[in-house]
């Protein structure tokens, strides 16, 4: 095709390539109006979004809860130190307790003699013992270190001491 036929046939439909072309101008134009609304209601949805219910920035709310998780991590540290020295104090508190009734003498009744082993964690204590007659009462104690003492335990008081480490 010779550019003067093609000239020639712009001519001749001019009408129709200039309606084309206002009505596809027209159509953009229209696109754009939907985008620039969409634009603006998604605008308004991020606001709504980045502000908090009591109207603080996102922003600002992630920098409080930062600030009050570093808090609670120093807490978390500082009641761990607290609860070790708690630990450290506890084993040497009775953490372990062996009774034994009996009856000591034959001519008292009920069991009213007793052998009582209070223990820490590693097993040292004492063991209390208490015997009971008509006319008298005795109570002792005897030491113990990790679940044995320097005088001699009578059978009682042994048990006392195997349940206590039980």
């Amino acid at each position: 095709m010779n550019p003067d036929t093609m000239v020639q046939m712009i001519q001749a439909n001019a009408v129709i390539i200039t309606a084309v072309s206002a009505l596809a101008a027209m159509v953009l134009f229209f696109l754009f109006l939907l985008t620039v609304r969409r634009i603006a209601l998604l605008s308004r949805r991020l606001d709504r979004f980045m502000k908090g219910s009591s109207g603080d920035s996102i922003e600002d709310m992630v920098v409080e809860y930062k600030q009050r998780i570093e808090g609670l991590e120093s807490l978390g540290g500082a009641l761990n130190g607290r609860v070790k020295a708690l630990e450290t104090i506890q084993r040497g508190c009775i953490q372990k307790t062996g009774l034994v009734r009996y009856n000591a003498f034959c001519d008292t009744g009920c069991d009213l003699s007793f052998s009582l082993a209070l223990l820490d964690s590693d097993g040292s204590g004492v063991v209390l013992s208490s015997l009971y007659g008509r006319n008298e009462s005795i109570m002792y104690a005897k030491p113990l270190v990790n679940g044995k003492s320097r005088y001699a335990l009578s059978a009682e008081e042994q048990e006392a001491v195997n349940r206590a480490l039980k």
